[in-house]
């Protein structure tokens, strides 16, 4: 259960980044993971308790599915999650009220090896900007 509470905290910390970014078409040559990119749907449900809508569910469910290496390593970045301010109970939560099953955490041992992926902060505020 706690392995797949973490695999689950790792797409929502990455819903939320790419939420807050709000990603543009234009801006597909800012160097950002594209797991990151394809949750911005769901920033805005990280931190209500409403049930996301198919835009954040579905790219979410795809995520957990196909992209585990890159929300892992999102996931352990605990700079990027303070500097969102997103908790990992906050990512917790959204898998399950999108009604997808909870991810197991202990996938992301093979991947992570203590290190996150970075994510350069000016990268990140070019996508705010825009």
């Amino acid at each position: 259960m706690a392995s797949n509470k973490g695999l689950l905290f790792c797409f929502l910390f990455l819903l939320s980044l790419l939420a807050s970014m709000e990603v543009s078409d234009g801006y597909a040559d800012v160097d950002v993971p594209p797991c990151v990119r394809k949750l911005l749907p769901c920033l805005d449900y990280l931190r209500s308790q409403e049930k996301p809508p198919a835009a954040c569910c579905i790219p979410l469910g795809n995520a957990l599915d196909e992209e585990i290496e890159c929300l892992c390593k999102l996931f352990f970045n605990d700079h990027l999650l303070e500097s969102l301010n997103i908790s990992q109970s906050q990512i917790l939560g959204l898998p399950l009220r999108c009604g997808l099953k909870a991810p197991d955490v202990t996938k992301c041992s093979k991947f992570s090896s203590g290190r996150s992926l970075a994510v350069p902060l000016k990268n990140l505020l070019l996508l705010l900007d825009s």
